[in-house]
């Protein structure tokens, strides 16, 4: 489970246009994890 602040930085990098591979390498997360929080809505 990562952190909320965690959680918004991913939805922010999101919209700025970045991939999920740039948002995983840049927060030291994986890719499923990213998408996983990019899709959840809670």
């Amino acid at each position: 489970m990562i952190k909320w602040e965690q959680t918004m930085e991913i939805k922010i990098l999101c919209h700025q246009g970045k991939s999920l591979r740039q948002i995983a390498e840049e927060m030291g997360l994986s890719i499923n994890t990213v998408r996983k929080y990019i899709t959840c809505d809670g």
